[in-house]
């Protein structure tokens, strides 16, 4: 049973502990040997006694082998008497020449916890410039308070074709790595920079109710990403036109949002500017204006 990396425990028939591994005494904080002929309640948590032996009472006395059937994490019971986050399953072993027992297979469920945030982190990423993709994109957005204020803005890169093609995608793949890296380094922790594409990417700011902080920002992403790139002995040169709007408006989601965006940046390129605010930004402020 020690070449398991879950806590294994065999059960007799009256449910004492008749065999463990060491992951079970060490997940449970208990020395070698003092798990056994002990009850299996002791690794319960109390509130869940009555429960739990009615729903083993029940599965005793069905045929064959199977997973038990029931809440998929409960809370177990340290040796120090604090509850921890377990998921246990158990299995009928049985044969023709001694009493059936139980193996019950546990697993610290806060482990499988951490396991399942550090996969749905890396499935979020994108692989070449670790900033957040797509789908993170589209969950953040959908968790935003409506009463939170904040902006968006839709950032694509100037001359950044000439040099992919030129110097091949090694030398386009560092420029875009270290863009986004200048990028992430400008806003704040709280702000939320993704690669939307290409060399597209959508930033959302956090705390944002003024367009004219908006547009500080976004010059500000600009500057940095002006400075010269330098790959392999090759100096790259990008800019960036970006467009931007405030929060959402009634209706607005988060394609209706980038689109906008979208519209804003496309205008700033075609006049040769940093940073355009779509219309909804000055709608903004004669709203404001009018509240107050």
């Amino acid at each position: 049973m020690e070449i398991f990396p879950d806590a294994i425990i065999l059960i007799d028939e009256e449910r004492n502990i008749i065999s463990c591994n060491l992951v079970a005494e060490y997940l449970f904080g208990y020395d070698s040997g003092e798990l056994l002929n002990k009850p299996l309640n002791i690794l319960i948590s109390h509130e869940l006694h009555q429960v739990h032996d009615q729903h083993l009472k029940k599965f005793s006395k069905t045929k064959g082998k199977r997973l038990m059937d029931g809440r998929p994490v409960i809370f177990g019971l340290h040796k120090n008497g604090k509850e921890i986050p377990v998921s246990i399953a158990i299995s009928s072993i049985e044969n023709d020449h001694e009493k059936p027992f139980f193996m019950a297979v546990i697993r610290d469920a806060l482990s499988v916890s951490n396991e399942i945030d550090k996969k749905t982190e890396h499935a979020e990423r994108d692989s070449l410039t670790q900033l957040y993709n797509r789908d993170h994109l589209s969950n953040a957005f959908s968790s935003l308070n409506s009463e939170f204020n904040y902006a968006l803005l839709f950032l694509d890169l100037n001359k950044f074709k000439p040099i992919n093609d030129k110097y091949g995608h090694k030398v386009g793949d560092e420029v875009l790595r270290i863009t986004s890296q200048r990028i992430r380094y400008t806003v704040r922790e709280c702000d939320i920079c993704v690669r939307y594409g290409g060399d597209e990417f959508v930033i959302i700011l956090m705390g944002i109710s003024s367009p004219v902080t908006l547009e500080f920002i976004a010059h500000k992403i600009n500057a940095s990403i002006n400075k010269v790139i330098h790959v392999n002995g090759i100096n790259c040169h990008v800019g960036a036109s970006i467009g931007g709007l405030m929060g959402t408006y009634p209706g607005d989601d988060l394609d209706s949002m980038i689109k906008k965006a979208d519209m804003a940046m496309y205008q700033a390129k075609c006049d040769g500017i940093p940073f355009h605010a779509h219309e909804d930004c000055n709608k903004r402020i004669l709203n404001s204006l009018t509240v107050h």
